[in-house]
């Protein structure tokens, strides 16, 4: 005889004893059933933990005021789908701001202005700090220009931002290790092609 899936026909039952009793077996068995909930989302392993961790935060914290308005899976099934929006918001936010910010790299406003730390340079450091400036970012944006949406973002946040590579990977939801890669890689192209660069 097969085993009643969790959590079997009464929901009072096994809420009562989860609040009771933090230990109580029925927690397992909701971080196995929201695990599974999250699993079935096309998403990498690491994203796909941090919105179990959160779920489970939030279903720990939520689970005292349920009041069995609806089956607990239902109300499982709702808490687990805010906290993966709620990841996928943060992870489009990030992909926006490095798209806006690299807008901005490509259309430098042109209003006369000095940047703040130019007023300690000569005239003639400020233009070749310009110059250089001018042609770093020109690099940048050829060697970004044919680069997926996540990708500019992990370059512009270890690069402007100078992220550490396991906060970038942990923000994206991929390996440190695909990130270190990634981002030398771009490094080296980009040197390619500053150094190919005419002089001015």
């Amino acid at each position: 005889m097969n085993e009643p899936i969790w959590p079997g026909p009464d929901d009072k039952l096994v809420v009562t004893e989860m609040i009771q009793n933090p230990d109580s077996p029925h927690w397992k068995q909701c971080y196995i059933w929201v695990s599974r909930l999250v699993g079935q989302a096309d998403i990498s392993e690491n994203l796909r933990e941090d919105i179990v961790q959160e779920a489970m935060v939030s279903i720990t914290r939520g689970l005292p005021g349920f009041h069995f308005n609806s089956r607990l899976t239902t109300w499982l099934t709702t808490v687990t789908g805010n906290r993966k929006k709620d990841a996928f918001r943060r992870q489009s936010k990030q992909i926006r701001q490095a798209e806006t910010l690299l807008d901005e790299l490509q259309s430098p406003a042109d209003n006369g202005e000095s940047l703040e730390f130019t007023t300690l340079l000569t005239t003639e450091e400020e233009v070749i700090l310009r110059e250089e400036l001018h042609d770093a970012l020109h690099g940048l944006q050829e060697v970004l220009e044919h680069r997926s949406d996540r990708d500019k973002a992990i370059i512009l946040m270890r690069l402007l931002d100078e992220r550490k590579y396991s906060e970038i990977a942990k923000s994206f939801g991929i390996r440190e290790q695909k990130v270190m890669y990634l981002c030398k890689n771009i490094q080296k192209l980009l040197r390619k092609v500053c150094q190919r660069q005419p002089p001015g």
